[in-house]
């Protein structure tokens, strides 16, 4: 299966000391411009926290949340096999987060050096 469009990236955000909304340092205008260009948003960790501090748009924003059950490193393993392809697999968070994905074959960005989005 080809790629779905060259500009097309499948991101997970962690919550936690990630998203302005939990003392992290990307914000609701940031998240909102990455979704306006055409990437697919997910939240992890925390999820129900930005639901409730985004509470009237949140269903408009993130295309999942997760990971519900089970441990992160497969919950992205299942994202990256089941739907379709992306040309990039993004997971912004902290240390704890690295090693997950990297097992999962993700690329890892830390929070405080993603800024206004993706490079």
């Amino acid at each position: 299966m080809e790629a779905m469009n060259t500009k097309c990236t499948f991101m997970r955000l962690m919550f936690d000391d990630t998203l302005e909304c939990s003392n992290g340092p990307i914000s609701y205008v940031t998240i909102v411009k990455l979704k306006m260009k055409g990437h697919t948003l997910g939240l992890c960790g925390n999820w129900s926290c930005a639901v409730w501090a985004w509470r009237k748009n949140w269903i408009n924003i993130f295309s999942f949340i997760g990971p519900n059950g089970t441990d992160k490193a497969t919950f992205l393993n299942n994202l990256k096999t089941y739907l379709p392809p992306y040309d990039r697999y993004v997971m912004v968070g902290n240390e704890i987060d690295k090693q997950e994905a990297l097992d999962a074959g993700w690329e890892f960005v830390y929070e405080k050096d993603f800024g206004e989005g993706l490079k």
